[in-house]
């Protein structure tokens, strides 16, 4: 995963296997608008342990949960049931909580009969929902000794109780009313009584939903509407989430009827523009970019989407113009600079599109598709070894061992300089490891 840490520890363990068994999503007007939120309620925090990370998971299910390390996770589909920042605000409070109070890694701390890695696999498998609706938590879940210790690895009603106490402290500090942890709540218990044979994941990690809601309400200084607390932010990432990730069927039916209540949204057009190019209606997607820039001419991520858009219509100079624009407001961001590369290869300017796509490489290695086209600029600029080197790379990440291997001897015999030399041959050894002969003594 290319834009986040990594924690230590149990934390680490079971981040590795959530990686194994869920997909993330790596869009990143979702997920800076959750960091965002996310880092405005831990700056209450004093001391903090760590530095915490945000993750959405494709998934439908209502499910949000802590790791140790400072890990917090949420299911897509939780996302898109929101109305408000403030209910965003309030989850993402009451998991924060879990992780200072330190609930499952203490819990963890306890399990000293039991493996480290087998530990890892039975908090992951209970934070993703153990009761086998969950594919990811079954296949995390591991064994016997996963039934004998997820009972005393669960979240408990104390728990609970004091993550909702310490969490409502962080969303008043942080400016928030507490109404939205109610809110949305309501909204995961209600799903039990519409999907009678599905359970909220969230409600078998998270014990005691109504009591719950009668504390916070009990807690809580000033109740407002949630429907109150709105912006502009959480409207483009709860829309874009729908449109990108979620059913076509059904978000095109919600995005119309929010058109319908405001046909000047810039985040309904722009969501509404995402769901018609992935109908292949790109002229129409086109007119409703340019609805939501009218409202938000200088919004980076409307800009990014009619930018690429262009693109793939083959509209190359007036492309170029549009995400450079974008790259002056997000000048790290890895879409922008992936295509703002080719656009520069495109258009002749293939110096400063392989600087371009050597600074994607750099920061965000994982970005494998951007390898290809850096190994084409290099082409470009006549630059042999560089261009079969990022082929070489390009198939490895494909898994591609014969074209690989084929490219990299080709960087190497081209290769001068000794110390790269060493890396192609590393890389080469990677790939095709010498054969181990054993000898009887």
């Amino acid at each position: 995963m290319p834009y986040h840490k990594r924690g230590r520890g149990h934390g680490e363990r079971v981040f590795k296997i959530y990686q194994k068994n869920v997909t993330f999503i790596e869009n990143p007007l979702i997920l800076n608008y959750i960091k965002q939120v996310g880092d405005k309620i831990t700056s209450q925090i004093d001391s903090k342990p760590f530095d915490f990370n945000f993750y959405i998971i494709k998934d439908a299910g209502y499910n949000a949960f802590a790791a140790p390390g400072g890990h917090i996770f949420l299911n897509s589909g939780l996302f898109e049931a929101m109305d408000a920042e403030e209910e965003l605000a309030g989850i993402l409070a009451h998991e924060i909580a879990h992780v200072t109070c330190r609930h499952i890694s203490q819990r963890l701390m306890k399990q000293t009969k039991i493996q480290l890695a087998t530990l890892a696999g039975i908090a992951a498998g209970i934070l993703l929902g153990s009761s086998g609706s969950s594919e990811a938590a079954a296949a995390v879940m591991q064994g016997a000794a996963a039934a004998g210790a997820s009972a005393t690895l669960a979240y408990s009603r104390e728990d609970e109780k004091q993550a909702d106490q310490i969490g409502i402290q962080y969303l008043e500090k942080s400016g928030y009313t507490g109404a939205g942890l109610i809110s949305v709540l309501k909204k995961i218990r209600e799903r039990l009584w519409f999907t009678p044979d599905e359970v909220p994941t969230y409600l078998m990690t998270h014990p005691g939903v109504d009591e719950r809601i009668v504390y916070i309400s009990s807690s809580i200084k000033d109740i407002k509407p949630t429907s109150d607390i709105k912006n502009n932010d959480f409207e483009m990432a709860n829309i874009g989430i729908k449109a990108i990730y979620g059913d076509k069927t059904q978000a095109e039916k919600e995005i119309r009827l929010q058109l319908q209540k405001n046909h000047n949204s810039p985040a309904a057009n722009y969501g509404y523009a995402v769901v018609l190019e992935k109908e292949g209606k790109k002229d129409k997607a086109e007119a409703y970019l340019k609805k939501a820039l009218a409202q938000k001419p200088f919004d980076p991520y409307i800009l990014k989407k009619y930018g690429i858009l262009l693109f793939d219509k083959g509209n190359y100079k007036e492309a170029d113009k549009i995400i450079e624009n974008v790259n002056s407001i997000m000048p790290e961001d890895p879409d922008g600079l992936f295509y703002m590369g080719r656009l520069k290869l495109i258009l002749n300017n293939a110096e400063r599109g392989v600087a371009i796509l050597q600074k994607l490489t750099g920061k965000y290695p994982e970005y494998k598709q951007a390898h290809y086209y850096l190994a084409k600029g290099y082409s470009q600029i006549g630059n042999i070894a560089d261009s079969h080197y990022n082929l070489g790379i390009h198939y490895k990440n494909k898994k591609n061992k014969k074209n690989a291997e084929f490219h990299l001897q080709k960087a190497l015999e081209a290769e001068k300089d000794p110390e790269k030399r060493k890396d192609i041959e590393k890389i080469i050894e990677e790939i095709n490891p010498p054969s181990i002969i054993f000898r009887k003594p």
